[in-house]
């Protein structure tokens, strides 16, 4: 199946073009004769600013096929380039260890690529309207038109979708690939798999879910799931990874961020009152339950009735409160579970004993499937969805984690620590 993850690193490829057209073209108009000099004198230092710009722009995501707008897409670029922009600026000019001060290259550069960045990805948008991959998903129920509709709602994505409960009356040859759902009739899928011989791709439907929208469908769960997505796959090389990277980041951001606090404690005393930090008892790896801290955003009666959901406009935060869970400041003494091993930078969101045993564990099939890691302060299901409110939300969370268990890497944890970073920054998102 052609995966979206394929055709994001062509648009990266691209864009790298794109980038090293317009120095070469900036720099060979500009100079001319002496264009070999000036490439030498430029190379070294653009090399490092175009490879940030290709890293700016994927924060931005104009490499997000699921995500992205083509009525948005020209406001993505104008705002990903102007940053860029400031970016060379900022690199030319604080650098010392540079001797150019190209500014009107950079907006040279920048404002040759912007065309062609907006050009492919446009032409892109036209051209997948066409040509389309054409689908039959061999099943129903509520999964499976979420993802029929996903995937229609973005034909740049490359597919039109249907469905079926029954393929007599369906002319098989019309379809490129077949999706299969797991009840679907196992006599009538035996005439499908007749289609691979004629050259037609067949997968499950939790693939397909996890390639057009990027989560596992629950659906898809059973016992032997955890075998092989879990002890089945161990890279133990990605495991020490992202246990130095943790220790590293959360003492580094520790050291980094005790002004904060020197900021910050005055104005919890007036407004909030003591204590700063409040703390919780959380699931963690392995369903070990561990003490996190925050700074304390709610009032102190906050649960003097017991554990429930937050909600948008909780009446419990604190005005102060929600300044620092919009700016997520709140979430900085979680360093400290990070740095004794209670947490990682990347993972599900730890929940609340309480809540999970008395809303989740009877109401959400495989709950516990998600502590198969050690819970983190962002993860893939906040930046994909945000914080939940609702059985409902945590549901669907649930979907987003179980494809983070299956699919985590060190790439996937950039991916979402980039997207973590542009939430943190612009303030969209959760």
């Amino acid at each position: 199946m052609r995966g979206l993850k394929n055709k994001s690193k062509a648009l990266i490829i691209l864009d790298l073009i794109f980038y090293s057209l317009s120095l070469l073209l900036t720099l060979y108009f500009r100079f001319g004769d002496s264009f070999e000099n000036s490439l030498e004198l430029h190379i070294k230092d653009f090399s490092i600013v175009i490879f940030c710009w290709l890293i700016l722009n994927y924060i931005e995501g104009l490499y997000s096929l699921r995500s992205m707008s083509k009525d948005g897409l020209i406001v993505s670029i104008i705002r990903s380039q102007l940053i860029n922009i400031i970016f060379g600026f900022g690199y030319f000019y604080l650098n010392p260890f540079t001797n150019i001060t190209p500014k009107t290259n950079i907006l040279i550069i920048v404002s040759i690529a912007m065309f062609f960045l907006y050009l492919v990805r446009r032409l892109y948008f036209l051209n997948k309207k066409k040509n389309l991959i054409n689908v039959l998903i061999l099943g129903e129920g509520t999964e499976v038109e979420e993802v029929k509709d996903f995937a229609n709602e973005k034909p740049f994505l490359g597919y039109r979708v249907s469905n079926t409960t029954s393929i007599n009356n369906i002319t098989l040859s019309d379809y490129d690939l077949f999706v299969v759902e797991n009840n679907f009739d196992q006599r009538e899928l035996c005439e499908v798999l007749d289609q691979s011989f004629q050259n037609k791709e067949i997968v499950n439907h939790s693939r397909f879910c996890e390639d057009i929208i990027g989560k596992v469908p629950v659906s898809s769960l059973d016992e032997s799931w955890f075998y092989n997505n879990e002890v089945g796959k161990r890279d133990y090389l990605y495991e020490v990874i992202k246990f130095l990277f943790d220790r590293f980041i959360a003492l580094l951001l520790i050291m980094i961020t005790i002004p904060i606090y020197m900021i910050l404690f005055p104005f919890l005393l007036i407004t909030s009152g003591r204590p700063f930090f409040y703390s919780q008892i959380r699931t963690g790896y392995k369903n070990r339950p561990f003490r996190i801290y925050k700074l304390r955003t709610m009032k102190t009666d906050a649960e003097v009735a017991g554990a429930k959901w937050a909600t948008p406009n909780d009446d419990r935060v604190t005005p102060m409160g929600r300044f620092l869970r919009a700016s997520r400041l709140d979430e900085l003494p979680q360093l400290w579970n990070i740095l004794i091993g209670d947490m990682s930078i990347i993972g599900p969101r730890p929940e609340r004993p309480e809540i999970i045993a008395s809303n989740l564990e009877g109401k959400i099939p495989y709950y516990k499937f998600r502590h198969l890691v050690k819970p983190g302060v962002t993860g893939w299901a906040q930046v994909n969805y945000g914080y939940g409110y609702s059985d409902n939300d945590s549901f669907i969370k649930l979907q987003y984690d179980l494809y983070y268990i299956k699919n985590k890497s060190a790439w996937l944890d950039f991916r979402i620590l980039l997207k973590t970073i542009k939430t943190v920054v612009t303030g969209v998102g959760h």
